[in-house]
């Protein structure tokens, strides 16, 4: 509860952005056995909750503080069924987990139910794959046929994970040019590129130019450090720069810290070169129309 009172207090002198409602197409939730929170972020400081309870507790209190009309929450499916009790915010995402991938009838028997409406965020890079590996495909297909949106980490993550908890991961796993034969193959599927390919954003753009249908969420590039908010501006400016800019979603991606949804929000509303339309765009109006949210 400590937690939670300095997190809305802390920062109650933010108010509601001037484009009034936000779609925020990236956050995560955790079980109790699940959660690694209770430390701040090494790279900024930013305070994490001590247990999941109050991390459920300090994300919807930030959702409500922001006007945050819908979060696409990526998790286990016990996690989501958790957190979805406590908000109807929360956008189902079923996230592929670290022991595989659900039983594929499994999966579509969720979908039917209404139970999974995004896939994602998919964590193929974190296994050295892609998702045009031959293990996604019947997925996609099933994705493809009941219109779920994907959704699949691209770029780099934190540092040193080959030597920690992914030795099958590279740098090249995060580019996005991995994904263009699942667009090719794919041509009705919805699907959008979380942080934006980092490093790789120029292919980013690429992508984007060669199909008209795919989007982005800038996720982690507007928080953490110098690292992914250098990349963050640079794609902004690159997509503002080719005409992309209707197709960049907001995404917060604050893990274990709450406080970086505010943080992402302050960063983007900081972006002189983004008009107020675009800034607008980016936080509501273009996720609205991914998500074929009507009013």
């Amino acid at each position: 509860m400590r937690y939670l009172l300095q997190l809305i207090f802390g920062f109650c002198i933010l108010s509601t952005p001037v484009y009034g409602q936000i779609i925020d197409m990236h956050m995560h939730g955790y079980t109790t056995n699940e959660y690694y929170g209770g430390n701040p972020n090494p790279a900024n400081g930013i305070a994490s909750p001590a247990t999941v309870e109050e991390h459920q507790q300090s994300i919807i209190a930030l959702m409500d503080q922001h006007k945050i009309q819908y979060a696409v929450m990526s998790a286990s499916l016990e996690a989501l069924e958790n957190y979805t009790a406590l908000d109807k915010r929360f956008i189902t995402a079923h996230q592929d987990q670290e022991d595989g991938l659900l039983e594929i009838s499994n999966f579509e028997k969720l979908i039917q139910e209404g139970k999974i409406k995004i896939f994602g965020e998919i964590m193929a890079v974190y296994k050295g794959l892609s998702l045009s590996d031959s293990i996604y495909a019947p997925y996609l297909k099933i994705c493809e046929k009941y219109d779920i949106p994907v959704a699949v980490h691209t770029g780099t993550s934190h540092p040193r994970l080959a030597n920690t908890c992914c030795p099958n991961y590279r740098i090249e796993t995060g580019n996005p040019l991995n994904v263009e034969d699942v667009l090719i193959r794919h041509p009705n599927l919805r699907v959008y590129l979380m942080h934006a390919g980092t490093e790789h954003y120029q292919k980013t753009i690429a992508l984007m130019y060669q199909f008209p249908e795919l989007y982005v969420d800038v996720g982690a590039l507007l928080w953490i450090d110098d690292f992914t908010k250098y990349f963050g501006v640079e794609f902004l400016k690159a997509a503002k720069a080719t005409g992309m800019i209707d197709r960049v979603m907001f995404g917060s991606d604050p893990m274990v810290w709450p406080g970086a949804i505010t943080a992402s929000i302050k960063f983007l509303e900081s972006l002189d070169f983004l008009t107020e339309d675009d800034k607008q765009k980016i936080f509501y109006s273009n996720a609205k129309t991914f998500l074929n949210i009507q009013d």
